[in-house]
């Protein structure tokens, strides 16, 4: 790694929320481990809202900030190709000038997420335009989340962002720009559709590992849980201090499947709280939470949602809320990184729910105890609600095929794996829509309907805790250190690709058919497209 660091990070915002938090640490990890590297920080996003408070706790003094609200999330659509290209082709004359020839590295963070194709399509047409006129500039495509991965709306955005049609692709294989992922099978992903294996890399989210010493972090758990038996009274939710407390650290977003922790603290029979920290912010997730705030409140299940934004670092720490809970849950179905898997255990808290091998393969290194998890919790379904699901399921496949236009292996794939989901009377919870997760939760009032549930899945499990010097091996493996060892590879790549040139008869376009269409066919299976997570109007609950 050079001595100067030039880095220009892009998001969206700057709001507080994962991206922002990775980023953060990022930085803090580079300054702990490299303080004598000398970095100039500048910012390009799309809204003010956060800037401030991102600068105050940036280790770096940020150099400059370019703020285009074109650039923050958008549903906007163009009323032709020329009028989206001609936008694109402006901003990016002015990422370029403001930014200038010193070599630099652009750290771009989900720009191909679809939160907005314009943001898409102007980091694409940067790359090509600085490759092509020999700028010193390298790419760091720092993907957390891809859209392909079940996020149907995001790639409706991207398909058709002006009226006749949209992009059709949007990872740029230059020689100046690699990626940066968060999972081993992410990586494996992108170089199985033909990306460059040498410009592409795990580079898991830094994890700056908690001491399980309890006695250094607790809190009073009595003001813990006045505070938010208060929280409870004042929002409709029951709470018991008399009940052990399960914390499910997450935003009340779909993918993180909420309902599956209501339903699991009930079949472990003994009454426990389930503290639900945060509520939904964006207008796509509120309709689901709304649901699930109704939800709790009608079937008056011991359980409060959205007391953190109030609670948490004003009354007490997160910390201390981890510290004061019997166990920490997660029932997501989607993760990028999956740090709920990890911070109950960095702090001896035991860990309880759903396993996603996809993401907690990568931490089998540390010990993580998979034996304390499920991988699908089955529930009995009728057969008229399961042939519902099954035609749902198919009728989604024909909007993404007119959207991806996916091979014919790839869309026989799903509809096997659609049958073998829905074509037995058991059904994973995760793969049920909303109103028959409601259902489920209705009817396991039923002591005979929990108790064939329980026995169905082998539950309740023991409440296993952290492994021994499980923080340790973590610190080792995914702490600071390591976490900048791995960007350095990074950063290392992006910048000096114009030392390894293959010289002037190098081809300047260089982009096989659509990697979109390749990466979206590596996801095009029901696990990845649940009918929780909504498609444009073709999944609704009814």
């Amino acid at each position: 790694m050079n001595d100067v660091l030039n880095i220009i990070v892009y998001h969206y915002h700057f709001l507080r929320g994962g991206v922002r938090s990775a980023i953060l640490g990022s930085l803090e990890a580079l300054k702990r481990t490299r303080p004598e590297v000398l970095v100039r920080l500048r910012i390009i996003t799309g809204r003010h809202d956060g800037i401030s408070s991102f600068v105050s706790q940036s280790p770096y003094p940020i150099d400059s900030v370019l703020v285009e609200a074109a650039l923050d999330y958008s549903d906007r659509v163009w009323t032709d190709e020329k009028s989206f290209c001609e936008e694109r082709d402006g901003l990016a004359e002015k990422v370029l000038s403001w930014v200038g020839r010193e070599s630099s590295i652009f750290w771009i963070h989900n720009c191909t997420l679809g939160k907005n194709p314009l943001v898409t399509a102007l980091w694409y047409r940067v790359v090509e335009i600085s490759y092509q006129s020999g700028l010193p500039h390298g790419f760091v495509y720092h993907i957390h989340d891809f859209a392909e991965c079940g996020r149907i709306e995001n790639l409706f955005r991207l398909r058709f962002c002006w009226q006749s049609d949209g992009l059709v692709d949007w990872y740029p294989c230059f020689p100046n720009v690699c990626y940066a992922v968060l999972s081993r099978a992410d990586r494996d992903r992108l170089i199985r559709v033909g990306l460059d294996s040498s410009k592409v890399f795990w580079v898991p989210n830094v994890v700056f590992a908690t001491s399980a010493d309890l006695e250094k972090v607790r809190g009073d758990s009595s003001k813990i849980f006045t505070a938010i038996a208060g929280f409870a009274e004042r929002h409709g939710y029951v709470f018991n201090k008399k009940y052990p407390s399960w914390v499910m650290p997450v935003r009340l977003i779909r993918r993180k499947n909420v309902l599956e922790g209501l339903l699991l603290t009930q079949v472990y029979r003994e009454p426990r709280n389930l503290l639900i920290t945060l509520n939904a912010t964006s207008a796509q997730e509120m309709p689901y939470a709304e649901t699930v705030q109704s939800v709790v409140r009608k079937l008056t299940y011991p359980a409060v949602i959205g007391f953190g934004d109030s609670l948490v670092g004003n009354v007490f720490t997160f910390d201390e809320l981890l510290t004061a809970s019997e166990a920490v849950v997660t029932t997501s179905i989607l993760e990028g990184f999956g740090f709920a898997f990890l911070e109950g255990l960095l702090r001896g808290i035991p860990l309880a729910g759903r396993d996603l091998p996809f993401i907690t393969n990568d931490f089998d290194p540390v010990g993580f105890p998979h034996s304390a998890l499920y991988t699908n919790l089955l529930v009995p379904v009728a057969k008229a609600d399961r042939e519902r699901h099954l035609e749902v399921g198919l009728r989604l496949l024909k909007k993404l095929e007119e959207m991806m236009k996916p091979g014919d292996e790839a869309k026989e794939r799903f509809s096997r794996r659609l049958m073998e989901t829905y074509g037995s009377e058991l059904v994973d919870f995760g793969s049920l829509m909303l109103d028959s997760q409601i259902r489920v939760c209705e009817n396991a009032r039923d002591v005979c309907y929990l108790s064939e549930i329980a026995e169905i899945n082998s539950l309740p499990r023991p409440i296993l805790g952290s492994p021994e010097g499980f923080a340790e091996r973590v610190e080792a493996f995914l702490g600071p250190r390591a976490h900048v060892a791995r960007l350095a590879k990074v950063f290392e790549r992006a910048i000096t690709w114009n030392e390894t040139r293959a010289g002037d008869n190098e081809t300047l376009s260089c982009q096989p058919d659509s990697f979109a269409q390749k990466i979206f066919e590596t996801f095009l299976d029901p696990i990845y497209f649940r009918p929780l997570f909504g498609s444009c109007g073709v999944i609704g609950e009814r």
